[in-house]
């Protein structure tokens, strides 16, 4: 990583965005959570919250997810081994709160809970397991990229 008070140039800061997130901020999603590590790493420049938030929205494995993966996922893993649950909390990222989610949590008479994906406490105890099993996911993921909802069952 370059030395914080070197001038970065635009191609640059993907690279320490990218650098940053994946070592001082490792467990963090958040781009909040990652503008503080970069300022605590040394690092600032104009466009950085900006930089920050498109890097957390189009990186990761979990970024690309689709609602029919999410639906897929519901189907086989939770309600084919366990049953229909009376809700289920999620965030309002598009992959959760899209049309063709809801009309199968109605068809399956699933409640369906929303929180913002920045307050996470909204979901409690959830969100506590959820970080457990994101944890293990990323381990298994670096040999397996873009494998998530293949790997998922194995984690729970």
């Amino acid at each position: 990583m370059a030395p914080p008070s070197e001038m970065l140039g635009p191609n640059q800061t993907r690279r320490v965005l990218k650098e940053v997130h994946e070592g001082h901020c490792e467990s963090h999603s958040d781009n909040r959570a990652l503008v503080r590590c970069l300022i605590r790493a040394g690092y600032y420049w104009p466009t950085m919250k900006k930089e920050a938030t498109d890097f957390v929205k189009t990186s990761g494995a979990f970024a690309q997810i689709r609602e029919q993966e999410v639906i897929a996922f519901i189907w086989k893993n939770i309600i084919c081994r366990f049953g229909l649950p009376k809700e289920i909390s999620c965030d309002i990222g598009p992959q959760f709160a899209g049309k063709k989610v809801a009309d199968s949590f109605e068809k399956w008479h699933i409640k369906r809970i929303l929180s913002t994906p920045y307050h996470p406490v909204g979901n409690g105890q959830a969100e506590s397991s959820n970080k457990s099993i994101l944890n293990i996911m990323k381990k298994k993921l670096e040999d397996a990229k873009g494998m998530w909802s293949k790997i998922l069952p194995e984690v729970l």
